[in-house]
């Protein structure tokens, strides 16, 4: 026998409660035949949860104001889809019609002949206002009782447990499936219903990578300078990335700004900017463990283009 999917297993699930509710229609007098054909028993090849949503929306009560009273019921095992005209006119229980005589009737009794004619019980006819009850009226039905309920997902048990607010009192257990989107969000689902009954939404945020921010403002302070004075800033720091790693210098510069609550006044300071940037690198080639001698580089690089240059940055 073929496995059957979770919705179908729904499917089957919520056909049987409306049968069961057509059932009880019909011993009251309703006639569901057309509405048996409709929730018929057979299985469709693929089931929806659009499908499955109509079907849970289907009531007792939606279902007694589509059918039709016709105060018969039928004999025990006849097939629901079975018309009322084909099956013995037996009428429902509690709805056997009040019959009264007709109201302008008189009872008259008999002149008597002698005394032993005389009736020993006269009947009462002053009460002539019997109430008349039609024949296809419906008994009171008795309201259920109403449960203001509530759902909550129980991970734990992997249960859907669905309690009366009142009492706390566990009304109904189901399973409980969980489906996630594609960006990753949760959705908690009733696997008797269908119905979704929570939700968990992770938002995601482009997180900025803060090694990758610190090396951009790094690169940023050097790029400040003319090229001469680049170049021999942006080897000091190649060879810092090759033996230590980007994140290591990262960290490194970071560290250094800390412990320098200054440091962006004084690079912004044509006058001092030179001094600091250089006072910059060398401590992060402390923090490092990497000799460095940054100024007497620069000065070497520089000495072929003017040695003006370097006393214009304080040198």
């Amino acid at each position: 026998m073929k496995k059957l999917t979770p919705n179908q297993q729904k499917y089957q699930k919520e056909i049987k409660r409306i049968r069961t509710n057509l059932s009880k229609l019909r011993r009251q007098g309703y006639d569901v035949s057309e509405l048996a054909k409709r929730y018929t028993t057979k299985l469709p090849n693929r089931v929806t949860s659009k499908m499955l949503q109509e079907l849970h929306a289907v009531t007792p009560k939606k279902l007694k104001s589509q059918a039709e009273y016709v105060a018969y019921a039928p004999q025990a095992r006849t097939p629901l889809t079975t018309k009322p005209t084909d099956y013995p006119t037996v009428l429902a229980p509690n709805q056997f019609p009040t019959f009264k005589p007709k109201s302008d009737f008189t009872y008259i009794p008999p002149v008597p002949t002698s005394f032993m004619d005389l009736p020993s019980i006269l009947p009462d006819l002053t009460d002539e206002t019997t109430e008349e009850t039609a024949p296809d009226e419906q008994p009171e039905e008795t309201p259920e009782e109403q449960h203001l309920t509530q759902q909550i997902v129980d991970q734990a048990k992997g249960k859907v447990l669905t309690i009366d607010i009142d009492t706390g009192e566990i009304l109904e257990e189901a399973d409980l499936y969980i489906e996630e989107d594609e960006e990753g969000n949760e959705y908690y689902i009733n696997g008797d219903t269908g119905e979704i009954v929570g939700e968990n939404k992770f938002a995601k945020y482009n997180i900025p990578d803060m090694n990758e921010y610190a090396m951009e403002m790094l690169y940023d302070i050097v790029n400040q300078f003319p090229l001469n004075y680049q170049q021999p800033m942006k080897k000091a720091l190649d060879k810092m990335i090759e033996e230590k790693g980007l994140s290591a210098v990262a960290d490194a510069f970071t560290q250094t700004m800390n412990n320098r609550p200054n440091m962006l006044d004084k690079l912004s300071n044509a006058h001092e900017k030179y001094n600091e940037a250089v006072a910059l690198l060398e401590e992060m080639a402390d923090i490092l463990d990497i000799p460095l001698t940054l100024k007497q580089d620069i000065k070497d690089y520089v000495y072929r283009e003017s040695m003006a240059d370097i006393e214009e940055y304080g040198t």
